[in-house]
């Protein structure tokens, strides 16, 4: 073993490979705030950075914590098929927390506030686990750790949105084309701002 066999096995360990497959949906992609992003993503793979690992691990102890004393199943997956002209689409989700007759998504950010994508997540999730309510949990990444929670109602012109952002992002992935669609505002942070071109474009 020398330093950059070591090297190169830390980066394979770190990296989510591509997976492109046009008619399999993951809820995240479709709730990315940028659907140029998730294109990228599922196209090229992506690189996990320490904050996302480190997160994942208090995640994953929370959960843990969480499903025992509510009583809840944590981590579930589900898959919800769409048909979408000639292609069945398979959506796939995983919550949570799925608990008696709710769901309980938990996030975690130094931002401060509930974004809309999150809101999108737990509505899908909502509608794919057939519950009509569910819980967003937000521990502020402050020093008093101040924890937020916001309940919500299953919304059908939410998910009718979603399904239009999963066809999208099937598109694609079919044609093998980016979205119209990028969010400018990720742009300075974004993996793939190289790749990027706003002429590579569906019509």
């Amino acid at each position: 073993m020398t330093p950059e066999e070591l090297r190169r096995a830390v980066e394979r360990a770190l990296r989510e490979y591509p997976y492109a497959y046009p008619d399999i949906i993951h809820v995240t992609d479709a709730c990315n705030p940028c659907l140029r992003q998730a294109y990228y993503k599922r196209v090229y793979g992506s690189i996990k950075r320490p904050a996302m690992i480190e997160g994942s691990r208090v995640h994953e102890e929370l959960l843990d914590r969480l499903a025992y004393e509510l009583n809840c199943t944590e981590e579930i997956s589900t898959v919800y098929y769409y048909q979408y002209g000639g292609s069945l689409i398979a959506i796939e989700g995983v919550a949570d927390l799925l608990c008696d007759g709710y769901i309980v998504e938990l996030k975690t950010s130094r931002r401060g506030y509930i974004k809309d994508s999150w809101v999108m997540q737990l509505n899908a999730y909502m509608k794919m686990f057939n519950v009509d309510k569910g819980f967003i949990v937000l521990i502020h990444g402050d020093r008093e750790s101040r924890i937020e929670v916001r309940e919500y109602q299953f919304s059908g012109e939410l998910w009718d949105d979603f399904l239009d952002r999963v066809i999208r992002l099937h598109i694609a992935l079919k044609n093998q084309e980016p979205p119209v669609e990028r969010n400018e505002k990720l742009c300075p942070y974004c993996e793939y701002k190289n790749l990027c071109r706003p002429e590579k474009r569906l019509a």
